[in-house]
């Protein structure tokens, strides 16, 4: 049997990862001493509560190989079963190098792993692709270099309403964030080759949608 693992970045929720058939691995968000695994002890809209609340500015870290290996171990209980584990970006977080470390204790033959470039909604599109492949009956070598292969097909373009948080995290300084919010201007990012990049900057929600709109025909 094939078994699809994932990891938490993918942005699966629970009944969605259930009806897939998919293991999620999750990371762990900080603010600051408050420690969540994420999707479990705190989901999506909990966490954009608490960043607008917080006065603390949250990090993540990735999952440990020991996390890895008990979610592969229960997966490997019989000869013919196969792992085929998706990530999140190897150049956007460790969880990748996490998942090695794991394989190579457990068994290398039987667990591929795959590097998707991407992250959130390009990360869940392969994931779901991949649940398809083995729905339809194909081996996990076959369904991993069919993950491989759509990585160049995915494009992530993310919209930003607001300097703040980018200012909070340290990606750009107080004064940028100052004169840009003045100027009303909102960054256009994309997920280019497995790291964020800037695409555009534009004036208005309805400029940047219009401009995401272009750039997907």
């Amino acid at each position: 049997m094939i078994h699809i693992v994932t990891d938490s970045t993918a942005d699966l929720s629970r009944a969605q990862a259930e009806a897939l058939g998919v293991t999620v691995v999750p990371l762990t968000i900080r603010f600051g001493e408050e420690q969540f695994l994420d999707g479990v002890d705190l989901d999506s809209d909990a966490f954009y509560a608490k960043l607008a609340s917080s006065s603390i500015h949250p990090t993540t870290s990735q999952p440990t190989p020991e996390q890895f290996t008990r979610a592969y171990t229960p997966l490997l209980q019989n000869p013919d079963d196969e792992i085929v584990s998706l990530h999140i970006s190897g150049k956007l977080s460790g969880t990748l190098q996490s998942a090695h470390i794991a394989r190579q204790e457990l068994d290398p033959d039987r667990i591929h792993l795959v590097d998707t470039e991407t992250v959130s909604a390009g990360l869940q599109f392969i994931v779901t692709a991949a649940a398809e492949d083995v729905a339809g009956g194909a081996d996990a070598a076959s369904v991993a270099q069919r993950a491989e292969d759509r990585r160049s097909k995915v494009t992530i373009y993310v919209l930003l309403d607001t300097l703040t948080y980018l200012q909070r995290g340290g990606r750009i300084g107080r004064a940028q964030a100052l004169i840009g919010s003045l100027l009303g201007v909102k960054p256009l990012l994309t997920v280019k080759e497995g790291e964020v990049s800037p695409q555009a900057r534009v004036r208005s929600r309805r400029q940047g949608v219009e401009m995401i709109g272009e750039l997907l025909q």
